[in-house]
């Protein structure tokens, strides 16, 4: 019985989160909108689509593997050995983040030209390429908390992120318009970080 009990409890916490998680990028998107107008929306999207293709190559599936490997050491119950797994799934994301943010860096002019006709906006790109390294790095963190089982963790600090992200990136929006997207972008990833 206490398995099911456990069970349903995860999925509550997991899908209430998923839940306002939702909710608060409906609210990003209308901000993001309202505030920016259909041109700020694309270009927003737009930015964000290059660094997640960055990120998500960057990944290299490790944050996947990693949450099997915590699980596996958590199993054996031998701190010493989740500790070290924990921290070569953290170092692993880094030298992963790192690379990926290195790699954005150099497309940036290229990508510039290839996405919006000039190379205008690499200096965008180029300040966006940390946003592949803070995502990388949150994505392990991610990967232990959910390997470890601690469902109730990774929910909150799902929302928390979110919700710091939004109400930074809301007001970098508000105060800077069209030039704070890339700022409010960096500024969810860090969210991510340190939530």
């Amino acid at each position: 019985m206490g398995s099911h009990k456990n069970i349903l409890r995860a999925t509550a916490w997991t899908g209430s989160s998923q839940v306002a998680v939702l909710a608060m990028g409906l609210v990003r998107s209308k901000l993001t909108a309202v505030l920016l107008g259909p041109g700020g929306v694309g270009l927003t999207g737009t930015y964000l689509t290059i660094a997640g293709f960055i990120g998500g190559i960057a990944e290299l599936g490790i944050p996947q593997s990693g949450v099997r490997a915590v699980a596996e050491a958590c199993a054996t119950g031998d701190e010493v050995r989740v500790r070290r797994m924990a921290e070569a799934l953290r170092v692993a994301m880094l030298v992963t983040g790192v690379v990926g943010m290195v790699v954005a860096l150099v497309l940036a002019y290229p990508v510039s030209v290839m996405t919006f006709g000039s190379g205008e906006r690499w200096v965008d790109l180029a300040v966006l390429s940390v946003t592949v390294l803070l995502a990388n790095y949150a994505s392990g963190q991610r990967a232990f908390l959910q390997g470890a089982q601690r469902v109730r963790e990774v929910a909150e600090c799902q929302v928390l992120s979110t919700f710091a992200g939004l109400l930074v990136g809301g007001v970098l929006l508000w105060v800077f318009r069209e030039r704070g997207i890339v700022a409010a972008l960096v500024a969810n990833g860090v969210a991510a970080v340190v939530v």
